[in-house]
């Protein structure tokens, strides 16, 4: 369970400092 939050705090990280100039619909497009 720790491991994955970790995975999740790391995405999150990733997906907040990506999103702020690719926006929410290229992310989702790329997953």
């Amino acid at each position: 369970m720790e491991e994955l939050r970790k995975d999740v705090d790391e995405w999150m990280n990733y997906y907040n400092n990506q999103r702020t100039h690719q926006g929410k619909c290229a992310v989702a497009e790329r997953r």
